[in-house]
């Protein structure tokens, strides 16, 4: 394990074949980076093919560096481009693609890739790696996850979607990377829902069994003391026909679990809470799922969906003297989990 204590870049090593039941010791001389008075965050691992490791830090002010990390071979600093940070690097056909952010503080940006055959560069490129307006779809680059399959590779970008302030109210967005070898880009690929096989390497996506939702309405506008809604939910295409309390035709389920997506938000994060129940059950509180509820708007949820007829009751609680609108725009229901 490499890390950094104080600026110094120190390995751990656990001796044995079971890492997490043995103590870990310090092993080699510390090495100091950058060589200035300014310190670094931001830090990723890429290890190449040619078998040597690199040490990826936002430093001297937010420029990128990478840093040799071979146990015995100096640490040496590579290439700055610009006030950037959170540097996650993978390799594709030889080539090499180095994904950052802006320094916006907790706020997303565009994203850029950089590409080169060599390390040491010249790097080139600077494209975004998703449309400019979604800013990376609210996202922060963390790292790049490759999976060597016995099909094919796929490329994983692992993004941050901070909350705003910083908080433990973050999430994740983790999305396929398309890498074009000849174009020399890499773009997120934004589906809903999807899975990956480990040992193939092949994606695929979840299967929907309705479509979204466009209706909207306000959960605060209903009468006082009824602040839960009941949809009304057809089979083959799921649609809020109206504000009602009528039960109507129920949603069809497989007899297990499966993906429900919300796509909602809230007048206010701190003045309620969204929840969603099946079948008269108790509510499962959608906030505790996803706390960026009202900043990030699609939730996926597990739900436990009996074999025919089904009903979902989606609701809001507001805190106490606090006014709360919840704003439900579509649901869409996979067949798989």
């Amino acid at each position: 394990i490499w890390g950094q204590v104080n600026r110094e870049i120190v390995t751990l090593v656990a001796p044995g074949t079971t890492p997490a039941s043995t103590a870990y010791t310090l092993t080699g001389s510390p090495a100091l980076i950058p060589p200035d008075a300014r310190s670094f965050s931001d830090m990723g691992v890429f290890v190449d093919d040619t078998g040597l490791n690199y040490f990826l830090s936002s430093a001297d002010s937010n420029n990128i560096q990478i840093n040799n990390i071979n146990a015995g071979t100096p640490i040496t600093i590579g290439t700055r481009d610009g006030a950037l940070e959170a540097p996650g690097m993978f390799k594709a056909s030889g080539v090499y693609y180095f994904i950052m952010s802006g320094k916006t503080g907790y706020r997303p940006n565009p994203n850029k890739v950089y590409w080169a055959t060599s390390l040491a560069g010249p790097w080139q490129g600077g494209t975004d790696i998703a449309p400019e307006a979604v800013n990376t779809y609210n996202s922060q680059n963390s790292a790049e996850l490759v999976i060597t399959g016995t099909s094919t590779t796929t490329y994983i970008f692992l993004g941050d979607a901070w909350d705003i302030n910083g908080t433990d109210a973050s999430n994740y967005e983790w999305l396929p990377i398309s890498v074009s070898t000849s174009a020399h880009t890499a773009t997120l690929q934004d589906f809903s829902m999807w899975t990956v096989n480990p040992n193939t390497g092949m994606l695929r996506l979840s299967r929907r069994s309705g479509s979204k939702l466009k209706p909207t309405f306000q959960a605060s506008s209903l009468p006082a003391g009824l602040q839960t809604l009941r949809l009304m939910l057809r089979t083959a295409l799921l649609e809020v026909q109206q504000v009602s309390f009528i039960d109507q035709a129920p949603l069809v389920g497989n007899g297990d679990k499966q993906w429900v997506s919300f796509k909602y938000s809230v007048s206010n994060v701190y003045a309620g809470e969204a929840h969603v129940s099946v079948n008269g059950a108790a509510p499962i509180n959608l906030s505790e799922l996803n706390s960026r509820a009202g900043h990030f708007t699609t939730v996926p949820v597990a739900l436990s969906l009996k074999n025919g007829a089904n009903t979902l009751t989606f609701g809001t609680t507001a805190v106490k003297g606090g006014e709360f609108e919840a704003h439900l725009e579509g649901i869409q229901v996979f067949d798989d989990y």
